[in-house]
């Protein structure tokens, strides 16, 4: 939508300069023949009708400017709260997972398919660090050796309501009351015939509110909804939260072995947009499966690449016991499991039955 608005305005922009170019052009023309210019008569014939008409509906002209303009600056709302519902989520997300021993389904698939640029950010896309942040949180654990006490994520997926920030909701409200003040006093000055008169000037405020609010309803449907995750998540793994294990992503394994081919390849592309960016100051969006990658001739200076999602590549000397260790804590949680119903059991008087027996017996 930024990119139609600059159209427009260098549309108009070049319309004025021809136009003024043109009159004294055609002007001059004229003057040194001795019957009337046709192209000049028929210019000042357009001229007049478009005074003619201008005159008549300056009002609603400058309306639809004053909407334009404000409308524009409405958009740069979108690109830091979709960037800050992003984190939120992710981190939510990690968290959730973090005494397990499994990587987090969310930040599994932002390793394989980096997360894309956001729209409308002001900013050069290809410096974004929320890449960045995925990689090093990978970077922080996958070699960390941690005693985890679950084999399921601590409760359920963080809410839209957990993930967007509440001045989010605060100015949606404020500014859908607002624009809904604006059309009541309206309203109550013409009846339905809303803008009538001077009211008419409320139009561009009144939009402009709207979109605003809109705007940002739009970033939290885009960032804050589980179904376009959970669409990708089954395209990729079959299934919605995928028990991996953190061994499973090891550089010797198969799936590490994707995730380091992923990240060189993110990272030249990145770098190789970020520099054709700061040649031209046009961004290159265009989705990186159609994206014809050539070796770099230039250093690798974008602040924004992350380092190697491995820290080191041996891996650590207990890398080896990983699987046993894996082994014996779930007989440990199985074990106590098992301990834990036969005390609810004897507490209960023997009346509790396990749900695999029930089951069994039904």
């Amino acid at each position: 939508m930024k990119d139609t608005f600059k159209q427009l305005a260098g549309l108009f922009s070049k319309s004025m300069t021809i136009a003024l170019i043109a009159y004294p052009l055609l002007a001059a023309i004229d003057h040194f023949t001795e019957d009337s210019f046709g192209p000049f008569v028929q210019y000042k014939k357009l001229i007049s009708t478009i005074w003619t008409f201008s005159s008549h509906h300056w009002e609603w002209i400058a309306v639809a400017v004053i909407t334009m303009i404000l409308s524009r600056g409405s958009l740069s709302l979108y690109a830091p709260l979709a960037q800050e519902i992003r984190h939120n989520l992710l981190e939510r997300e990690m968290t959730r997972w973090l005494n397990t021993p499994y990587i987090s389904p969310l930040h599994h698939l932002y390793m394989i398919h980096p997360p894309r640029w956001i729209k409308w950010s002001d900013k050069n896309p290809f410096r974004d660090t929320f890449y960045q942040f995925i990689v090093q949180a990978f970077r922080d654990v996958v070699y960390r050796r941690y005693d985890y006490t679950e084999f399921a994520p601590a409760g359920k997926r963080p809410t839209m309501g957990e993930v967007v920030p509440k001045k989010a909701w605060v100015n949606i409200a404020i500014y859908t009351l607002l624009g809904a003040v604006l059309l009541s006093v309206s309203f109550m000055g013409n009846g339905l015939n809303f803008f009538a008169g001077y009211y008419k000037f409320m139009i561009p405020v009144v939009i402009a509110l709207f979109v605003r609010a809109a705007v940002i309803g739009l970033a939290i449907h885009d960032h804050a909804n589980w179904s376009k995750i959970d669409q990708q998540l089954m395209d990729t793994f079959g299934q919605k939260e995928l028990k991996t294990r953190w061994m499973e992503l090891f550089p010797n394994q198969p799936r590490g072995k994707a995730i380091l081919e992923t990240w060189k390849n993110e990272c030249t592309m990145r770098q190789d947009r970020d520099y054709q960016f700061r040649l031209t100051r046009r961004a290159d969006v265009s989705s990186p499966n159609h994206y014809r990658q050539t070796p770099l001739n230039h250093a690798y200076d974008n602040p924004a690449l992350p380092l190697c999602p491995f820290p080191a590549e041996q891996l650590p000397e207990w890398a080896e016991n990983y699987q046993d260790m894996y082994v014996d804590r779930i007989g440990e949680h199985q074990q106590k499991q098992q301990n834990e119903i036969k005390e609810l059991a004897k507490a209960s008087g023997g009346k509790v039955v396990a749900f695999g027996q029930r089951k069994r017996k039904g």
